[in-house]
């Protein structure tokens, strides 16, 4: 799986090619919208959970996923479908060691609202039973909307209103194999959320920043990383926009290596620096954002970029 596009439905198969999916569609949204703190981590966690339960729970051999970045209004949705037997049909099968309470399973909407509880899973010890639950929760802290369909049962929330119901009359691909499950959330990046509250654990580090960190808190984007995104404008503000995420993440600084880059264009350089200075203020750019390995010239041009950003008193907003 090479590539991981939005706004297309995506097929997976297995286990790797969720995570591959899953820390695809971080990086995509790393270098698209600015995200509060959490955001981005939470994103990474619900995707895979949610992935992973086609595999785990469904029967069905593979899964349907798509994603959705709205920059404009900051928001993101996902949907994430199978058809395999649904989630009712799994809880009722579930094997004897689970921790289902079999009075909640009469209708297929119960049986939704009951897997979204905290450690209620088809699996028995086999599974933690988060999954559902740690994305019910992210999306209740965040704000966000998350609607889960399963046969013929609609568990949905938004604006803090649960609503649910079972429709008997609603077809199912086959009563006895596949009911089919889709679920739909959307989280809003300009609103904090913490994935270790969620799931009510101890404070965890961000995967986000594992990606680019070198030493202990000390976090470095490498120049291999950046080498083609020096001429454009574009490319800069999806660098910008990763700086801003990786400070929101919880990076105190963020190193920007640009050893052995070639000349790096007046675009580039207000895009990434200049914006960056205008947006977080110099005294706190200069504190959190350094430039290393820059030659002369480079470093001219970016400092050169900041004094212009800075007099024309244009910060830009993301």
């Amino acid at each position: 799986m090479d590539s991981v596009p939005t706004d297309v439905v995506i097929r997976y198969d297995s286990e790797s090619d969720a995570q591959v999916i899953s820390s695809r569609f971080m990086d995509a949204l790393t270098e698209a919208i600015v995200c509060e703190s959490g955001v981005i981590d939470a994103l990474n966690w619900c995707v895979y959970e949610v992935l992973d339960n086609v595999f785990q729970h469904s029967t069905a051999s593979s899964g349907y996923v798509m994603m959705q970045l709205h920059a404009r209004s900051r928001k993101l949705a996902i949907a994430v479908s199978d058809t395999g037997r649904g989630i009712h049909k799994s809880m009722v099968e579930a094997i004897d060691a689970s921790k289902i309470d079999r009075t909640k399973l009469s209708h297929a909407h119960l049986a939704i609202e009951h897997a979204l509880q905290q450690g209620v899973t088809s699996k028995g010890n086999l599974n933690q039973g988060n999954g559902l639950h740690g994305l019910r929760r992210s999306v209740e802290i965040n704000g966000g909307s998350l609607a889960v369909r399963s046969g013929r049962g609609l568990w949905s929330y938004a604006r803090a209103n649960v609503l649910q119901n079972t429709d008997l009359l609603r077809p199912v691909l086959d009563v006895d194999r596949a009911h089919a499950t889709t679920v739909d959330w959307q989280l809003d990046c300009a609103t904090p959320v913490s994935i270790n509250d969620a799931l009510g654990r101890s404070e965890r580090s961000s995967e986000l920043l594992l990606q680019i960190e070198v030493g202990l808190e000390h976090y470095r984007i490498d120049a291999r990383e950046i080498e083609e995104y020096v001429g454009s404008r574009s490319k800069g503000s999806e660098i910008r926009t990763r700086i801003r995420n990786y400070l929101n993440s919880g990076a105190q600084q963020v190193v920007i290596d640009l050893a052995n880059i070639g000349v790096v264009s007046s675009s580039f350089a207000d895009e990434v620096a200049g914006k960056l200075a205008a947006e977080l203020g110099e005294l706190e750019y200069r504190r959190r954002v350094f430039i290393d390995g820059a030659s002369p010239t480079n470093r001219g041009l970016i400092e050169r970029a900041i004094e212009l950003r800075l007099s024309s008193g244009d910060g830009t907003s993301w």
